[in-house]
């Protein structure tokens, strides 16, 4: 795909977002895009616009959802930062801003998961999910055995 056409894929994803269908899936997958678009360059003025427009249109969404689970300040600071990365010149500032929406994203999907999960009927795999912190697995510092 090129770089517009997976920025239509964001538009789209994005659009869902902003309009309260599935929000964190949507807006997850929509960075998602929007990052494989921006490293791809050459993108239409006129898409990254729309685009633009949909990070901030999806924002209160995205805070709504996640109220008590993420900082809403840590949402707009992401999705300002992947508004950035769509006309970042500078190499280094835009590896950062990625970075950030890389997160956010990669945090919207742990949440979509742990609702999927605590919505089902398994209620020990659910109260284990429950018990746990976002972080995927656990790792200890110090040496792997104990003599």
């Amino acid at each position: 795909m090129t770089g517009n056409e997976l920025l239509q894929v964001a538009i789209d994803k994005l659009s869902l977002a902003a309009e309260g269908q599935n929000v964190l899936l949507s807006c997850s997958d929509g960075l998602h895009a929007l990052i494989k678009a921006a490293s791809l360059g050459s993108l239409d003025p006129a898409l990254y616009a729309n685009a633009q427009r949909l990070l901030f249109a999806t924002a209160p969404r995205v805070a709504a959802e996640t109220v008590g689970r993420l900082a809403p300040e840590h949402i707009y600071h992401s999705l300002g930062c992947a508004n950035a990365a769509l006309t970042c010149v500078e190499p280094d500032r835009y590896i950062w801003l990625l970075a950030s929406a890389r997160v956010l994203a990669s945090e919207l999907i742990a949440l979509h998961l742990r609702d999927l999960v605590m919505s089902c009927n398994q209620i020990d795999l659910a109260h284990a999910i429950a018990c746990n912190p976002l972080a995927a697995a656990a790792f200890q510092t110090g040496p792997m055995t104990n003599h």
